[in-house]
């Protein structure tokens, strides 16, 4: 990884983790991890992970024909990964459907990780295997009933969390708060 990459990943860490906590090396697992789709509609949360690229360039500056080039050629095919999905479903959470007038995109990051039992992985306790199994657990609904062990926790037994998508999972989760 390098250039403009890097300088993608930074970004991404910016957003996800603004106070710069020891966190390095699971940002950077996760997005070396290739994010896997199981229900139909997580396809969408593939896409929004990758379409995260364009956003990047637009908020760097870059021109639509230079955007075009940077994501074409930088990321050449490369698969919406773990953290992409994942930077982009807590940027609509907070921009779309919860939004205060100010940014939380690392709130609802980091209760992410919580949820999936990841949050303690800092650089002083980083454990990859740990974190893999954390993930596909995650991707292919290997959850508990309430959502634990996924992104979203239901704290009510009135749904089945494995039953839903992960968008609607994060509608029930946020419901949940209100």
């Amino acid at each position: 990884m390098e250039g403009l990459e890097l300088e993608y990943l930074d970004w991404i860490k910016n957003l996800i983790n603004p106070d710069r906590l020891p966190y390095d090396c699971l940002i950077e697992h996760l997005y070396n991890i290739n994010y896997v789709t199981v229900k139909d509609d997580d396809n969408n949360r593939a896409i929004d992970g990758t379409d995260l690229r364009y956003t990047f360039c637009y908020e760097k500056g870059y021109s639509s024909s230079d955007s075009y080039f940077i994501v074409n050629d930088i990321f050449a095919n490369k698969p919406c990964s773990v953290l992409e999905m994942m930077t982009a479903l807590a940027r609509k959470m907070d921009e779309n459907i919860m939004w205060n007038g100010y940014r939380r995109v690392h709130i609802w990051f980091f209760d992410m990780l919580a949820n999936m039992n990841i949050d303690d992985m800092t650089d002083n306790n980083y454990n990859s295997g740990y974190i893999d199994i954390a993930v596909n657990a995650m991707m292919y609904y290997n959850i508990e009933y309430n959502g634990k062990g996924g992104l979203f926790v239901s704290p009510y037994n009135d749904v089945d969390m494995r039953e839903l998508s992960i968008w609607y999972q994060m509608q029930q989760y946020i419901a949940d708060k209100e």
